[in-house]
């Protein structure tokens, strides 16, 4: 799961970036230093889960 603030441009920065979270094994992340988000800046989301995936792609 990975979101990122202003994707693309050169004041991009990724908020959060666990490669392969797991919903069913939840557990406290540390997340970096805070920052403020400011009026303009953009967010990409995680991308959407692959249907079926939750039982097919478990390694």
């Amino acid at each position: 799961m990975k979101v990122e603030l202003n994707p693309g441009s050169t004041g991009a920065h990724t908020i959060f970036d666990v490669p392969s979270f797991n919903f069913e094994a939840q557990k406290c992340e540390q997340l970096g230093t805070p920052f403020v988000l400011k009026a303009g800046d953009n967010l990409r989301p995680p991308a959407p889960a692959t249907p079926g995936c939750a039982n097919s792609c478990r390694s």
